[in-house]
């Protein structure tokens, strides 16, 4: 949330800024990338579970801890899901693991 100036300014005169940058748009390309595969060629148990792991990316989210916070329908939309096959698949991996899914 920089004014315009101040980021043109950082990008111009600080090369550690620039980096950061650059390896955060590294990481959004590579998710991106990941994620197209995924929808063509997984399950939606598979895409919810890859959307769920590359919440914790600690390049693009360093604050996440062990739990989520994040609806359903978040997570749906994350997966190009509906809510319904989301739940459906969410409920899945919940019998298939030791992960608690509330």
């Amino acid at each position: 949330m920089l004014n315009r100036s101040t980021f043109i300014w950082l990008f111009e005169n600080c090369p550690r800024f620039t980096q950061s940058l650059a390896q955060q748009l590294n990481e959004r390309m590579g998710q991106f990338i990941a994620a197209m595969e995924s929808d063509r060629l997984h399950d939606p148990a598979a895409r919810v579970a890859r959307h769920l792991a590359w919440l914790f990316n600690p390049i693009l989210y360093p604050s996440t801890r062990v739990l989520i916070e994040i609806t359903h329908e978040e997570l749906a939309l994350l997966a190009g899901l509906s809510r319904q096959v989301a739940n459906k698949a969410l409920a899945s991996i919940e019998a298939t693991s030791d992960v608690l899914i509330a």
